[in-house]
């Protein structure tokens, strides 16, 4: 809701010009992380919890009990937005970001009628965190003039914890907690298949992540 009100302050100072909207994503052995320090950013931030253990078990409670955080996060922007911009799916963006070469552009429909009301005369970029390497020279080349700076990394933000931080980014999730963010929710499932991750039937199985 933020971003679209974002977008409409820029959209009442320059109403006919085409506009970029960019939306990113990224694995979750790095975003669940984030997520997670997001939800206990005082505490952690603050070195209330010293042991490496004891917030490796936290991160596994979190993963446990307070998953609808994350099938929230998953449902709640990048399904939207692709409905808006033609119907597609994550899995067909996946596969075009990796032909194109670090990035999709996703364009209105052709026909009228099925374009955006939310978005008109706008494009949608879609991205890879994995690939943040080569951002500014793509969004160079698709929108010349347009600067692009990095934000701030989570252990940047918080070098109390980086060491801690590194140890849950190197945590492998397993069948159980996996199955606990999923409960059959689609988006979610088809967030965790196109990074590699695939449910076991047993649950002391570690997720066998796809190395294709």
């Amino acid at each position: 809701d933020g971003a679209v009100e974002v977008y409409k302050s820029a959209r009442e100072k320059h109403p006919v010009q085409k506009c970029f909207l960019v939306t990113a994503i990224r694995g979750p052995q790095t975003w669940l992380p984030s997520l997670f320090l997001q939800r206990y950013e005082e505490r952690l931030c603050n070195a209330e919890i010293s042991d490496k253990q004891e917030m490796i078990d936290l991160y596994h409670e979190w993963l446990m009990t307070e998953n609808s955080q994350v099938r929230e996060a998953v449902g709640s922007v990048r399904p939207k937005l692709f409905h808006e911009f033609g119907q597609t799916t994550l899995t067909e963006q996946m596969e075009r970001v990796e032909q194109n070469g670090g990035f999709s552009v996703l364009r209105p429909p052709e026909d009228e009628s099925s374009q955006s009301e939310l978005f008109p005369n706008c494009d949608l970029l879609f991205l890879k965190m994995e690939d943040k390497e080569i951002w500014s020279d793509i969004i160079h080349r698709l929108m010349p003039g347009v600067r692009y700076e990095r934000n701030r990394s989570r252990t940047e933000q918080c070098p109390n914890i980086a060491e801690h931080y590194r140890a849950i980014q190197e945590y492998t999730l397993t069948n159980e907690e996996l199955n606990a963010l999923i409960q059959e929710d689609a988006h979610t499932k088809e967030y965790f298949h196109v990074y590699g991750y695939h449910t076991t039937t047993e649950d002391d199985m570690s997720i066998a992540q796809s190395t294709a």
